[in-house]
C-alpha cells in the first residue's frame, strides 16, 4: 500500500497531536523535551509512512512509534547518565565554554558586590546586611 499524501498526513497530525502531547507529557516534565519527542515520532511517521497496513487506526501506529521513540530518549539518557558516572560526576567543558562560565561567575560577583555597597555603606544608609541580626 503507498504511504499516505502530504494532505492526508497533515490530517493524522491534526487529529493525533494532542494525543501524543499527552503521551509524553505524562512521561517528561519538560515541556521543550515533550515537543522534541512530538517532534522525533511525527519524524519517523513520515520516514515509515510506506510501512503503515492499515488494519489498524492511524492513531495506534502513532502511539506505537511513540513508544519506541520514548523508549530510545530513555535509553539516550541512561547512556548520558552512565557516562556521567564513569566520569565521576565531573562536566567536561571546551576551553571557550570555561571561560564564559568564569567570566558569567566574575560579573555575577562583581553585581553582588555593587547591590551591596562600599565597606561601611549598610552602616550608614541605615540598610541592615542579610548576616547581620
Amino acid at each position: 500500500m503507498p504511504g499516505p499524501s502530504q494532505l492526508e498526513f497533515a490530517t493524522v497530525y491534526r487529529e493525533n497531536f494532542g494525543r501524543l502531547a499527552a503521551f509524553f507529557a505524562r512521561r517528561c516534565r519538560d515541556p521543550q523535551q515533550v515537543a522534541d519527542l512530538i517532534s522525533q515520532t511525527f519524524v519517523e511517521a513520515i520516514g515509515s509512512a510506506h510501512t503503515f497496513r492499515g488494519s489498524g487506526t492511524p492513531a495506534a501506529w502513532l502511539v506505537a512509534i511513540a513508544r519506541r521513540v520514548y523508549a530510545q530518549h530513555l535509553a539516550s539518557e541512561a547512556a548520558g547518565n552512565g557516562l556521567i558516572d564513569q566520569l565521576g560526576g565531573q562536566l567536561i567543558l571546551a576551553d571557550d565554554e570555561v571561560e564564559d562560565l568564569a567570566e558569567r561567575s566574575t560579573r555575577n560577583a562583581m553585581a553582588r558586590s555593587c547591590s551591596r555597597g562600599p565597606p561601611g555603606f549598610l552602616r550608614w544608609s541605615g540598610r541592615r546586611s542579610s548576616s547581620s541580626t
